[in-house]
This record gives structure tokens, C-alpha cells and sequence, in this order.
């Protein structure tokens, strides 16, 4: 099973357009991953499923505030519903995802296999990407972000979102049970992390893994400070020149009007929706093919990809948003969820305005694993308080 998963999230990724995986269109990477979703699907469809009866609610208001947006799209963009279907197909991939996670139902510690071996192959990739870049395809995103002179698009390496999942259930071990062996996988998870220069995952993912430490429960509490604040120092160390300039660039991106994300926020907070009816229901997913808008937008280096939950909020419009954030204040609020979930909220509020955007398929991965694992800990306490009724 960890081995289906693995390669599900390669996919996803599109082997980050390592030749000749990356020579596959979108269209192309679409078809393979809907194939490979069927065959998950038939070769695992006798395992044991979760049977929660409204594993599907969130998802079913998320679909239709997915179709509703074609209304807007329609109305005050031209966009008919026979080229939003099309212009949509990718975000009908998020369905059937989910729906074959609920058919093949890994085990929790599946999930963590699959995502460990991921770690340790976008590493690789990290670094063969760095030394050797002609070995990927580039894709048109990209080199347009190149030519608006932003050079650290040609590093950027997909999927560090998975890994933030590994690293806070590594923490959550540490936090019940403190071991080396998870003391050490979650330094290779944030060292995995640090090294994709991720700034959105960087930041928040160390401050978690402060937080964790400091209030670990061990007899051996007083080493593992020491022991955390010497790597701390000596990573600092080694590494002074990246993470200065990582801060260097983030304060002058703050303070730039002209930063893509900057002008994104202005953009979609208070320039673009036409009607009233859009703040509701989104303004659409819209295709350059019939909007100029889209176009002009991404001349002007302005993505929804680049804003997060707003960006979303933009094309979709609030059902969605409702409807994942109803999910996250109900696994922070009830104890069934464990800690690492409830890391996993917090990462995604954190960075709901930067990396967070569901609408492109490396990202809506992140939010397929949590949905998941949101029912698979449900059903968990459900069967708990099953057997505590029989006994």
C-alpha cells in the first residue's frame, strides 16, 4: 500500500518534471493519474473502508461551490459552461482522489511510510535539480516567473507540503514518547524542508518544532535542550549566508508594491470582483482562451496560486472555504484529532495567504491527505466507543 501512495504522490508532483516525466503535458499527467486512480481503486477495493456515513459532506459542498462558480464565469466573463468544464477538469481530480483514498483506506502508518520514502527522493531531486538543471523540463509558469527576473523559480522543487505532514507526526511521537530515532527523522524532515528554501514551510515548521521541544516529556528533558539548542547553533552557523538572505528577501518583499504577491492581495481583495454575486460564489476558474483578464493578470505576474485560501476564495468563492475551515476548528476544538493534526490546521491557517492554494494538483494532495485522515480519525473514535458499549 505505502508503495501505491508513494507513487500517487510522484504523480501528483509530476516526478517535479524530471526528464522524460516531465516531458507529459497537464492533460497528459491528468489522464495517467486518473488511470492509476481507477487501479488503486480495483486492486485495493477489498480492504477494509471507512463506513462513516457523511465521510462525504465536506467534499459535496466543496464540488458545488466548484459548479456554482461556473454561474459567474458565465455571466460577467463570457465563459461558457462547456468551456468551463473543460477549463475545470483539473479541480475535478480533488473528488476522485478522496474517493479512492476512501476505497483503498491506507492505515495511518502507511500514509507515514509513503511520505518518508517521498522525503527522501524530493531530496535527491532537490539536489540534482541544483546541480544539474537541463535534466527538468521548465514548465511556461515558470519560465514566465523567470522572465519578470524572479531566478529562484528555475530551484523550486514541488511537495514540501507532504512533508510538514511527516515532520508534525514525527513531532507528535516525540511530544507522547520522546525516542532518537524520531528525534532524528524529524530533523531529516526539516532538513528536507530547509533545503527546498520553502520560506512559507521554513518558518513555521521550525517555530513547531521549538514549541515541540520545549515541551517534551522525558527524564532526559534538560539533554534534549542542550542537545537541540547545539544543532541549532551549528545549523545556524553553517548556514548564516541562506537564511540571512531568506529573511533579507522576505522583509523586502513585505515592503515591495511591485511583489507578485503583494499585488495578488490588492488584486483580489479590492480590484476584481464585478458583481456582488462573485464575493459568494467566486468570479470562476477562467481560461485565458476566453478572458483577457487572465491574461493581463498573468503579464502582470498576478496568480491565484500565489495567495493561498484568498486566491481560492477568488475563483470559488466561500462555500469552500467554509467548508475546510468548519473542518479545521473541529479538529482543533475536539481531542479525537491528535497533535499532528492539529499542527496541520495550524500550518494551513499560517500559511492560508502564501502556499496554501488548493487549485493545482501538487497542493490539492495536501488537503486530499488531511480530509482523509480528518474521517480516519472519526471512525477511529467511533469504533472506540463501539467497543466500550459492547464491554
Amino acid at each position: 500500500m505505502q508503495l501505491y501512495i508513494l507513487i500517487l504522490l510522484l504523480l501528483f508532483v509530476n516526478f517535479w518534471g524530471i526528464k522524460p516525466f516531465g516531458l507529459l503535458t497537464n492533460d497528459q499527467q491528468l489522464i495517467v493519474l486518473l488511470i492509476y486512480l481507477l487501479y488503486g481503486c480495483y486492486k485495493y477495493r477489498k480492504r477494509k473502508q471507512i463506513r462513516i456515513c457523511n465521510k462525504y459532506l465536506y467534499l459535496k459542498w466543496i464540488v458545488l461551490s466548484i459548479l456554482l462558480s461556473m454561474i459567474p464565469a458565465f455571466l460577467f466573463y463570457n465563459q461558457s459552461i462547456i468551456q468551463s468544464i473543460i477549463t475545470y477538469r483539473t479541480q475535478f481530480l480533488l473528488p476522485c482522489t478522496i474517493i479512492t483514498m476512501f476505497v483503498i483506506s491506507p492505515k495511518l502508518e502507511e500514509i507515514m511510510k509513503a511520505l518518508l520514502m517521498f522525503s527522501a527522493i524530493l531530496l535527491g531531486a532537490n539536489i540534482l535539480k541544483k546541480v544539474n538543471p537541463n535534466l527538468f523540463v521548465i514548465s511556461d509558469e515558470v519560465i514566465e516567473r523567470v522572465l519578470r527576473g524572479d531566478m529562484s523559480a528555475l530551484n523550486v522543487v514541488i511537495g514540501v507540503e507532504y512533508i510538514t505532514i511527516l515532520l508534525f507526526y514525527y513531532l507528535q511521537k516525540i511530544k507522547e514518547k520522546f525516542t532518537l530515532n524520531d528525534f532524528y527523522k524529524s530533523l531529516f524532515c526539516f532538513l528536507v524542508i530547509f533545503m527546498t528554501e520553502n520560506r512559507s514551510s521554513i518558518f513555521p515548521a521550525a517555530v513547531f518544532m521549538i514549541y515541540t521541544f520545549a515541551f517534551v516529556r522525558s527524564k532526559y528533558k534538560v539533554f534534549i535542550w542542550i542537545m537541540c539548542a547545539f544543532i541549532v547553533v551549528t545549523f545556524t552557523v553553517q548556514n548564516v549566508e541562506v537564511i540571512t538572505s531568506l529573511l533579507d528577501e522576505t522583509t523586502a518583499q513585505l515592503d515591495d508594491e511591485d511583489y507578485n504577491r503583494n499585488k495578488a492581495l490588492m488584486m483580489y481583495l479590492w480590484g476584481f470582483n464585478p458583481h456582488w454575486l462573485c464575493y459568494i460564489l467566486g468570479n470562476g476558474f477562467l481560461s485565458a482562451h476566453s478572458s483577457r483578464i487572465m491574461q493581463t493578470m498573468m503579464d502582470n505576474g498576478v496568480y491565484n496560486s500565489d495567495v493561498g485560501f484568498i486566491g481560492y476564495w477568488n475563483q470559488f468563492g466561500l462555500i469552500p472555504i467554509i467548508a475546510m475551515f468548519m473542518m479545521y476548528v473541529k479538529t482543533l476544538r475536539s481531542k479525537i484529532f491528535p497533535y499532528f493534526m492539529k499542527l496541520i490546521v495550524a500550518f494551513s491557517v499560517v500559511c492560508g495567504v502564501t502556499i496554501i492554494y488548493y487549485g493545482m494538483k501538487h497542493t490539492m494532495m495536501h488537503f486530499v491527505l488531511f480530509y482523509y485522515l480528518f474521517f480516519y480519525f472519526t471512525e477511529r473514535q467511533m469504533r472506540t466507543e463501539e467497543r466500550t458499549i459492547i464491554h
